[in-house]
């Protein structure tokens, strides 16, 4: 297999940043929310959790190190 030396996957200018969320009822999924972000930051995480997301919710993350200051306020 032949590589390309010095070239990462796609651009970043071809991405586009999700927030993917998904609301489980008894093992099934009952929502699904995926806006586009700007920047996928803390305060853009705080302010999409205080709109869509319970204080009493179960939030299972994938660990990035952004959502740590939101374990105060959830």
């Amino acid at each position: 297999m032949e590589r390309n030396k010095g070239k990462r996957g796609r651009r970043k200018s071809d991405k586009k940043l999700v927030l993917v969320t998904l609301e489980l009822l008894e093992g099934d999924v009952r929502r699904a929310y995926a806006p586009c972000i700007s920047i996928a930051s803390t305060s853009t995480f705080r302010r999409f959790f205080a709109t869509y997301i319970s204080k009493d919710a179960k939030i299972i993350t994938d660990e990035w190190i952004g959502y740590i200051p939101l374990k105060k306020n959830i």
